[in-house]
């Protein structure tokens, strides 16, 4: 599995706020969010999330179910994401919110993601899962 760098973002700054930039959903009107889900969000803001967090581009890829080409190319050529792929970035900021908030920094939130799960059917941590066993919060 690979290891997580530390991270550290900057103070009072949420995930969600990085994502969105200027165009910061307001979560009492959920219009502004299927608007900017439409609408797309540029890789630019992935990369800045990846940073924040920690986690490589890979990690973050498999996180918002991408390729790590795919992504870059998008980068590349300013391409903004589908909108599945600008609905899970936006989920994955929004629970590392919650996350981080639960255990007090981002070093805690990514330690509890690399620590196995036990269930019946698997014992594996989310980040080797490819965060395919994270919630859906529909």
């Amino acid at each position: 599995m690979e290891k997580l760098r530390r991270a550290s973002p900057p103070t009072g700054l949420k995930f969600l706020e990085i994502v969105t930039g200027d165009l910061f959903i307001n979560k009492f009107n959920p219009i502004s969010e299927v608007l900017l889900v439409r609408k797309g969000i540029s890789p630019n803001r992935i990369f800045e999330l990846s940073n924040s967090l920690g986690w490589s581009k890979a990690q973050m890829s498999i996180a918002i179910g991408i390729s790590k080409g795919t992504l870059t190319r998008y980068k590349k050529q300013n391409i903004l994401l589908s909108p599945i792929h600008t609905q899970n970035i936006l989920e994955v900021a929004k629970l590392s919110d919650i996350g981080v908030n639960y255990f007090g920094n981002v070093d805690a939130w990514n330690l509890w993601l690399q620590t196995k799960k036990h269930t019946i059917q698997q014992s594996d941590s989310i980040l080797s899962n490819g965060l395919n066993s994270w919630p859906c919060f529909y």
